[in-house]
């Protein structure tokens, strides 16, 4: 075994341990030559830069078998990778879409959550037996009675809601031996989602014979405060003031707390885990809670897109700089030729008489969630319950500011204009959005410090597979196909953690 645990504790070394019965920091970098920078206390986001990620250049023109390979590195698709085949043409309208229109309110805010929410119509490839490595019977839903309100001792403070999570022992090598449990903290979306589709909690359950946890963020999902429906919880200005990213991490607190209470596993190491934006509530848990996550991976987590830490272009900049798709549908036959590439029922020339290229192109484009078919339909694949609720969460704590100008990108010019964005906030929800919050609450502004002194053990994993912080693509379940950089990456994960136990059960020796 690698790491020093307590007798009869085999979680690294055996893949597949018995169920449990009921009783039972260098922060020096280590500059991989992959798509991302590593640290073995922390692994730290870099910059973007357009032609570090893609094998070829653009000198005379665009090759057309490259256009899949674009879409999915240009569109932030946080989908199981078997979902990735089946998205990359609607994402092509999306992108299209934004190209070619101007961005109308509301204000373009892209979602985080790593699955990206995007709705299974009855004709998609999605199948959950290619993605769950576990049948569903091992995952038990239970509901605890959360706090409302966490930080305030009115009235309606204490009233409680039903919040959540899903609970997978299968793998668990009980609490008598401390085995640990990993968490992952539910994103703007039902947990529905996020059950069997998060490849790294499936994979290093079995690897550490720990203990599987999901939990719902509250206002999505099954997790909406009693007697309201989630629109009536929406539009109640009291209980929608409740909404938020500081409530949500409390929830996750109390709930991991509570489990550990009631398995008598106060001793067990916990780490948390999640992808985009919450991967942003992971990092942000083991800032605020680190005596209840030992640790935590967050993978995707666009933790520095506050106030102006990043240039507000810093998306579509990229994107135009390697989107160049117009140079085939400029050639002769154009667009004939990308109509036969995607396999679309119908050619792509739907536009009016004098409409520009890309106008034509997402005027006729057809498109559909599906593989190997003589044509695709084009259908309606995002989910209304996380748009509403990530409409009013980017409308108070989580300001983002993605905008460009009238001559640095392809899009049309749509800087981020805070009044316009606070005008539209305060138009639709009638409160003002607090864009100085998250740098305030958590010292984004000298990350690299904070995390230096009251930060360690966070793993900040990012590809650069697209401009909006790759897709997740390592906490996604991993495929036979997989490139090379991906499996160390991983690998380069559990060797971190592995480390991460080590020192936790010499510790726990040490003081028990």
């Amino acid at each position: 075994m690698d790491v020093d645990a307590p007798p009869g504790f085999d979680a690294l070394g055996d893949p597949n341990p018995p169920p449990p019965s009921p009783s039972s920091a260098n922060p020096s970098h280590l500059n991989l030559n992959t798509n991302w920078t590593w640290s073995s206390r922390m692994i730290f986001v870099e910059q973007l830069h357009a032609n570090s990620y893609f094998p070829h250049k653009y000198d005379n023109e665009f090759p057309i078998q490259s256009l899949r390979a674009v879409l999915l590195r240009i569109m932030a698709i946080r989908a199981p990778r078997s979902f990735q085949g089946a998205l990359w043409l609607p994402c092509l309208v999306l992108l299209l879409f934004f190209i070619t229109f101007t961005y109308a309110s509301p204000p373009w805010r892209p979602r985080l959550g790593a699955l990206r929410g995007y709705k299974r119509a009855k004709n998609s490839v999605y199948n959950p037996s290619l993605v769950a490595s576990d049948s569903n019977k091992n995952y038990q839903t239970f509901y605890y009675d959360q706090t409302l309100d966490h930080f305030n001792y009115q009235p309606v403070s204490y009233t409680t809601y039903r919040e959540r999570y899903v609970v997978n022992f299968k793998h668990w090598r009980g609490a008598k031996v401390a085995a640990p449990i990993f968490a992952y903290l539910g994103e703007e979306s039902s947990l529905d989602e996020d059950i069997g589709s998060i490849g790294f909690m499936m994979d290093n359950v079995r690897r550490f014979g720990a203990l599987e946890l999901y939990i719902e963020h509250r206002f999505y999902g099954q997790s909406i405060p009693h007697g309201f429906t989630r629109e009536e919880a929406l539009e109640n200005a009291t209980i929608r003031g409740y909404f938020n990213s500081a409530q949500a991490i409390a929830d996750y607190a109390e709930i991991i707390i509570n489990l550990k209470k009631n398995l008598s596993a106060d001793s067990s190491p916990v780490i948390v885990v999640g992808g985009s934006y919450s991967g942003m509530l992971a990092a942000w848990f083991r800032l605020k809670y680190p005596h209840i996550a030992m640790g935590a991976v967050a993978s995707s987590a666009p933790i520095l897109y506050f106030e102006d830490l990043v240039p507000q272009d810093s998306y579509p900049v990229v994107v135009t700089k390697d989107f160049q798709i117009d140079r085939v549908a400029a050639k002769p036959n154009g667009l004939s030729e990308l109509s036969k590439k995607f396999k679309l029922c119908r050619g792509i020339d739907g536009g009016a008489n004098g409409t520009d290229i890309l106008g034509r192109i997402f005027s006729g484009i057809v498109a559909y969630h599906g593989e190997n078919r003589k044509c695709y339909d084009f259908g309606d694949f995002f989910s209304s319950e996380t748009l509403d609720g990530w409409d009013w969460q980017t409308c108070s704590d989580l300001v983002i500011p993605i905008g460009n100008g009238p001559n640095d990108t392809m899009f049309p010019a749509s800087p981020f204009v805070y009044k316009e964005y606070r005008d539209y906030c305060v138009s639709k929800f009638g409160v003002e959005p607090r864009p100085h919050w998250m740098t305030t609450n958590f010292g984004v502004h000298h990350i690299k410090r904070v995390l230096h002194k009251f930060g360690s053990n966070i793993i900040f994993s990012n590809g650069l597979r697209d401009p909006y912080r790759s897709h997740c693509l390592d906490i996604v379940p991993a495929r036979s196909d997989d490139p090379e950089w991906l499996i160390n990456q991983r690998k380069k994960q559990v060797k971190i953690m592995k480390q991460w136990f080590h020192k936790y059960y010499v510790d726990l020796r040490k003081f028990t």
